[in-house]
């Protein structure tokens, strides 16, 4: 494994990582600073990715808000709105929000698109009061 390399950068440093195999990350030492990654495909217009919507809806999820956050994942989905992790996400929600009829179509979607998925919701503490209904899909 290759060791990280690390840079300082000061107050309005660009720094360009031209491979787009390595592994990226940041972290803001001071308070107050903001870490902007921008990124892209050679030849190509950028187009959002499935993590987008569930990155802007992460803050409303861990303070317990899932109705801010179903509201947010559904309305930033776009053209993910039908991608397994999506589905996953807002099944999450409704089940938190007690949507019981919700929850279970969008996590039966989110394995029909991804069956790796089935396994995951066995152990997910979100749908836990989910597991001893009929249609659960485990």
């Amino acid at each position: 494994m290759r060791r990280p390399e690390t840079a300082t950068a000061p107050a309005g440093t660009a720094v360009f990582v031209p491979d787009p195999k390595v592994k990226r990350s940041a972290i803001a030492l001071q308070s107050g600073t903001a870490v902007v990654a921008v990124g892209g495909w050679a030849g190509r217009p950028y187009h959002s990715l499935p993590w987008e919507p569930i990155y802007l809806s992460l803050d409303a999820m861990r303070r317990g808000d899932w109705s801010e956050a179903a509201e947010t994942l559904e309305r930033e989905a776009g053209e993910h709105r039908d991608t397994a992790i999506l589905n996953y996400r807002l099944a999450c929600c409704h089940a938190r929000l007690g949507q019981s009829d919700l929850a279970l179509e969008e996590l039966t979607r989110a394995i029909e698109i991804n069956p790796d998925l089935r396994e995951r919701s066995r152990s997910d503490d979100h749908f836990a009061s989910l597991r001893d209904h009929i249609a659960f899909p485990a």
